[in-house]
């Protein structure tokens, strides 16, 4: 009995057991659930709360948009010549708009003037009206005329024709021509020297014919782009020149000259150039691409020039093509990646429309002292403070190092790099050396296509006949075409206010004074000529007075023969920049210029040239009639 008993008793305990562990797993499950019911609600609150978060960005950047379109129309009806589609208002007399239906909002726009060539924006967007805005945003911005930025890099730059610097004659700064140097004496320049190995004056292949264009630059594949030439001599390459247009502003790009492999471009680099977006305008024209370093390439060996671009939809280029492939020696190509491990190469249908420049004549800087560096094909009784670099050195004087094959009869204070050096006193060691290469060709800084670009803004402004100031009348000008000569007798002046395009002459006689409307601030204008310059005594051309501001003068007249110079300037002052692509510019007897460019310069007695370093990037505006464009830096949401 008692054994039963005991074990009925465990039975009964392990019974109890059982009932204590569901009832512990009923109150887990119960806890469970409510988690469960707590974390959808958390998550059904959060996506409510998410959707209404995200409607409302949706919203702010809706009015965002709206705000942005705002500011895009008021620089659009900035620039308008009617207004039709701006509330009736256009160009200087545009002040914005009120709640201007767009999408499912409207937006509201101001404009404040601070000078001539500034405005404020303001634009203010609103999500679904100003009455009751669910959402606003207000952006403000500036605008100001449209400027070319030119790189002047140099107090003296000169093209093929070179530089004659009679006594006395000093250029404060630094001095680059394609031309030789060649002096009296006297003759100082304070920079360094450089004279690039000359350039042919034909070119040696082209294509010209302008049939067709071809897009690149835009979208993939035709984004870099080759032509295939040879060159009939064996010589270095100095220059490339393309007939090309730009979309937008694209930045510059990379031209490189590639060995052929197999009849495409390989992705061996004999030499390089950079196509300056800036020189390329929107309109068909002409542009220089020197290459750095000219490789030496031999006779009829096919050799391929290519531009490498990426995809920009509103910023590319178009090259002129002759679709009916006129050039025998060569071939267009396109791809979507030139470096590409395996690149591939497309046929574009003809040749695109180039010239190649190639071989030469030897340069010299000869009879004139340099303060810092020169650097030619040969150097003649020259002063160099410091080092030189050439193929030939002979009966000159170096204040440190001179680097030549060749060294003549001279004086080296340190050390001399030559294979010989006859009749030369060198102060430190002599080493064997085979001399420097000679300087590769600089482009001129303002292209063709940018002058007449110049030129229609000013004949945007009108056409007057010739014009004839006697002493002390004045005039204000610009933007405007003249169609004959201009000349100002002693005391006149004229106040440019735009571009200037004379068709003729311009002479300025004793006193007489050009100048810059105080309104163009920083900026400068232009003054294109189409004959000659002739500026007399004590005649003046400025800018506003205003650091930064200079008056571009500008002669296309090709004379370089004396007497029949582009521009001729004796005892003038100038804050300006005198500029005569296609022939010579004369300075004599105490003319004081900021710089000067030509295809030849001539620097008489006394004259002297001070560079300002401002000029490296000076800034020039068509003036109050130019374009409106965005100002860099200004953008704000308030």
């Amino acid at each position: 009995m008692i054994k039963k008993y005991r074990a009925h008793k465990k039975h009964v305990v392990y019974r109890k057991k059982t009932c204590d562990h569901r009832g512990q797993a009923l109150i887990l499950a119960t806890i469970f659930v409510g988690i469960v019911l707590a974390l959808s609600v958390a998550i059904v609150n959060r996506s409510l709360n998410l959707s209404k978060e995200s409607r409302d960005v949706n919203k702010r950047i809706a009015a965002r948009t709206l705000a942005e379109a705002g500011i895009e129309k008021a620089i659009f009806c900035l620039n308008q010549t009617v207004g039709d589609r701006c509330g009736g208002n256009f160009g200087e007399t545009y002040v914005g708009e009120n709640n201007i239906a767009l999408g499912g909002g409207t937006f509201t726009t101001s404009i404040t003037t601070i000078d001539t060539l500034t405005k404020s924006i303001t634009s203010t967007g609103y999500i679904p009206n100003a009455a009751n805005p669910q959402e606003q945003v207000t952006l403000k911005t500036s605008v100001t005329i449209n400027t070319d930025v030119i790189n002047f890099n140099y107090g003296i730059q000169a093209g093929l024709g070179g530089i004659q610097m009679q006594n006395s004659a000093t250029i404060i700064g630094n001095v680059y021509t394609n031309g030789s140097i060649i002096g009296g004496n006297s003759a100082e320049i304070t920079g360094d020297a450089i004279v690039a190995g000359g350039t042919a004056l034909v070119n040696d292949q082209e294509d010209t014919a302008q049939r067709s264009a071809f897009l690149f630059g835009k979208t993939s594949p035709q984004l870099d782009i080759a032509q295939s030439f040879k060159i009939s001599t064996d010589s270095s390459l100095n220059k490339i020149s393309l007939y090309i247009k730009k979309t937008g502003a694209p930045p510059d790009a990379t031209l490189r000259i590639l060995a052929d492999m197999n009849g495409v471009p390989s992705k061996i680099v004999l030499g390089s150039g950079t196509l300056n977006a800036s020189q390329v305008t929107s309109n068909y024209s002409w542009v220089d691409v020197t290459l750095s370093l000219p490789p030496s390439l031999l006779a009829n060996t096919t050799y391929w020039f290519s531009i490498d671009t990426s995809a920009k939809s509103s910023k590319y280029w178009t090259l002129g093509l002759d679709d009916q492939n006129g050039y025998g020696n060569g071939k267009a190509m396109f791809s979507a990646n030139w470096n590409a491990s395996s690149p591939t190469w497309t046929d574009a249908g003809g040749d695109f429309n180039f010239k190649i420049w190639s071989g030469g004549f030897t340069t010299k800087i000869q009879d004139v002292a340099v303060g810092n560096d020169a650097k030619a094909n040969t150097l003649s009784n020259v002063h160099v403070d410091r080092d030189a670099y050439a193929q030939l050195i002979d009966d000159s004087w170096i204040g440190r190092d001179g680097r030549a094959a060749i060294i003549n009869d001279s004086t080296i204070i340190r050390d001399a790099y030559a294979n010989s050096t006859p009749g030369t006193t060198v102060g430190g060691h002599t080493y064997s050396g085979n001399g420097e290469p000679d300087p590769a060709p600089q482009n001129m800084p303002i292209s063709s296509g940018q002058m007449q670009e110049w030129k229609d803004a000013a004949a945007a402004g009108g056409t007057s006949d010739s014009i004839s100031l006697s002493q002390s009348d004045t005039l204000s000008l610009g933007p405007r075409k003249i169609n004959g000569n201009v000349s100002l007798s002693s005391s006149a002046s004229i106040k440019i206010t735009g571009p200037v395009w004379i068709t003729g002459n311009l002479t300025l006689q004793n006193q007489s004074t050009v100048y810059i409307d105080p309104v163009f601030g920083a900026n400068g204008t232009m003054l294109v000529v189409s004959g000659k310059i002739n500026i007399g005594n004590q005649a003046q051309l400025s800018g506003t007075g205003v650091s930064g501001s200079y008056l571009l003068v500008i002669s296309e007249y090709p004379g370089t023969a004396d007497g029949d110079e582009a521009i001729i300037m004796a005892n003038g002052t100038a804050t300006a920049i005198l500029f005569a692509p296609n022939g010579a510019i004369s300075l004599s007897n105490s003319v004081g210029l900021k710089e000067a460019t030509a295809l030849m310069l001539k620097i008489g007695q006394s004259a002297t040239v001070t560079y300002e370093s401002g000029l490296a990037n000076a800034s020039f505006s068509t003036g109050p009639d130019g374009s409106w464009v965005l100002k860099k830096g200004t953008w704000q949401e308030v």
